[in-house]
């Protein structure tokens, strides 16, 4: 009798000891699911951030190329010595052609434009369907480098950030968000 009971003692400790090892298997999982979400919410974050610079540069890329290659400095010899980008030269105005004129500031604003509608498309792409990522438009400034080899002599240098663009990555779902920013100042190039 004796060894019954000690089988019945022993077996009823190996159940405790197994039903507490499986509630602290769940519970530890919660939290590792917690840690997975974390992570999930970082990497969006992170590659919000990613996106966002890299639409930045390539929509103020595009707007500047697309400037450049229909607007020549040839042209501003057709327009008044105050507009042109060339040292004065004797004035052939004719209207239509000046509009035609290569200018550094107009160059810089069509980069501008570009980039930020570039990015402004950012939020149709869906970077996780359990997680709404949201990218605050900040102000930007292209800045033209010279360059001997290209059309106009110029070229995109850099986009610099005149403000932050905070990047928010959350979820209902699973009661979690995450943040970031590209602060005021950031420079983005690509040599």
């Amino acid at each position: 009798m004796e060894g019954y009971i000690s089988f019945i003692l022993v077996f009823i400790s190996v159940l405790l000891l197994s039903s507490l090892v499986r509630l602290s298997y769940t519970a530890g999982s919660r939290d590792m699911s917690k840690s997975i979400l974390a992570m999930r919410a970082y990497s969006l974050e992170m590659n919000g951030r990613e996106s966002a610079a890299e639409s930045l540069w390539q929509g103020a890329e595009a707007g500047f190329s697309e400037y450049d290659s229909t607007h020549s400095v040839a042209m501003c010899r057709h327009c008044p010595a105050d507009f042109c980008a060339l040292p004065p030269a004797p004035n052939y105005c004719d209207p239509g052609l000046c509009n035609l004129c290569f200018r550094a500031d107009d160059a810089k604003s069509a980069a501008e434009i570009r980039a930020i509608s570039s990015l402004g498309s950012l939020p149709a792409h869906d970077f996780d369907p359990d997680f709404k990522t949201i990218i605050s438009t900040p102000i930007i400034r292209a800045v033209l480098e010279p360059a001997n080899l290209s059309r106009n002599g110029f070229r995109l240098g850099a986009v610099i950030l005149a403000s932050d663009s905070d990047i928010n990555a959350s979820s209902k779902r699973f009661d979690i968000s995450a943040s970031t920013r590209i602060p005021l100042g950031s420079v983005i190039s690509y040599d």
